[in-house]
């Protein structure tokens, strides 16, 4: 049987019935073996609606134990298996039901997007051609299509998927928006805006297509409409901290710094233990002569991610402009503070030594191997290593 249709049976009965009781049935030994299956998988349906999805595929796999061929049961046990991302698993589960109907456009789509998932793009576009070549009027399986040619950087053969998907939903907002990013990778930066503009205007509360535009409105100079941009998804979407954190960087550039500032605490309060928002709001309090906060929120980072050398770099130099260093090599600092600030000096020079070092070395080596002058491979080591300093102190400066 493949799907245990039973004539004398009311599955319609049996569906409607409580878990608990349907439960029992399940495990009295004189229910029907040929109803065993069906009440399985209709257990399944209701953990599956109740989000208990181990509960629901231990259904479905006890169902499928006593009926292999039971199609529903091991397309649902598939589609669970999807949403729990795992993605293997599910896979296996898409080419079972697949093997009872090969000609399911759906199970397809599904078995691409799970493969999609584990970044094996090029058996997902099989999948979805398989799929279109069964349903060619599905506009999501021509959207889902051009997003693995775009994954693939086959950007010309996404932009001509996504014409035939526009030719079955020309308004549909997430066409507009694969279109935008396609664009922006081809350089037509004009013609993404427009695209973003125009799933605005198909669907102006989508988040997604303001976050897009304000994307490629950056480095345009067109700040004010950057920052509508933000604002607008933001109005949208305000516990996203990665949105008040690019807000922040558009004011900015704005030189609005207080501004900026708010939209980093907006960001920490909802992400407290990122390294990088304290960072930045650390630079910016600098920009405003604020150095003894600047300091605070770059030893905040430090204590979030002590390996993190911009903030340590950072540190030091705004001790140095701010004339604070010296007061570590007095009794106005307490131990704590001169420990902190060796374990920052330590972390400098082991950077150093890592990634500046054996450039330094190799390039006296080569001017001691060609001039035989230890003087002129020492001057050149001393040039080097004074353009390095002066590069990092022009990097630090213009933070």
């Amino acid at each position: 049987m493949s799907q245990s249709h039973d004539s004398s049976v009311d599955y319609q009965h049996y569906a409607a019935l409580p878990p608990q009781e349907r439960q029992l049935l399940i495990a009295d030994e004189q229910t029907a073996p040929e109803l065993k299956p069906v009440l399985l998988y209709q257990q399944g349906q209701h953990w599956t609606a109740q989000q208990a999805f181990e509960e629901a595929i231990a259904c479905y796999n006890a169902a499928i134990e006593l009926n292999p061929h039971y199609f529903a049961a091991i397309r649902s046990r598939a589609d669970v298996l999807l949403q729990k991302q795992r993605y293997r698993e599910s896979i296996a589960s898409y080419d079972q039901a697949l093997a009872l109907r090969p000609e399911n456009a759906d199970l397809w789509q599904c078995r691409g997007k799970a493969l999609q998932q584990l970044y094996d793009y090029e058996a997902a576009l099989e999948s979805y051609d398989r799929a279109l070549s069964l349903d060619l009027h599905n506009a999501r399986l021509w959207h889902d299509r051009a997003v693995v040619l775009f994954d693939l950087e086959r950007y010309p053969e996404s932009l001509d998927t996504l014409d035939r998907a526009m030719e079955l939903e020309p308004e549909h907002p997430d066409l507009w928006q694969l279109r935008a990013k396609v664009l922006a990778k081809l350089d037509q930066r004009d013609a993404a805006i427009a695209c973003c503009d125009q799933a605005i205007t198909a669907k102006s509360d989508d988040e997604q297509s303001w976050r897009i535009r304000a994307s490629l409105l950056q480095g345009l100079d067109r700040y004010d409409e950057e920052l509508n941009s933000y604002d607008q998804a933001l109005a949208l979407n305000p516990m996203d901290a990665d949105l008040w954190r690019l807000r922040a960087g558009t004011l900015k550039q704005l030189g609005d710094y207080e501004a900026a500032i708010a939209s980093y605490d907006r960001a920490i309060a909802l992400k407290p233990n990122d390294h990088h928002l304290w960072y930045q709001r650390g630079l910016l309090l600098r920009r405003l002569q604020h150095y003894e906060g600047a300091v605070s929120n770059f030893d905040r980072a430090l204590t979030l991610r002590p390996t993190f050398y911009p903030a340590t770099r950072s540190k030091l130099f705004t001790l140095i402009k701010s004339g604070q260093l010296l007061s570590y090599f007095s009794d106005r600092r307490t131990l704590a503070e001169r420990q902190a600030l060796n374990s920052d000096l330590s972390q400098i020079l082991e950077t150093f030594v890592k990634t500046k070092l054996p450039t330094l070395i190799i390039l006296a080596l080569m001017a001691l191997a060609t001039t035989h002058s230890r003087t002129i491979g020492l001057t050149v080591a001393g040039v080097f290593l004074a353009i390095v300093l002066i590069s990092d102190l022009i990097t630090e400066s213009q933070q």
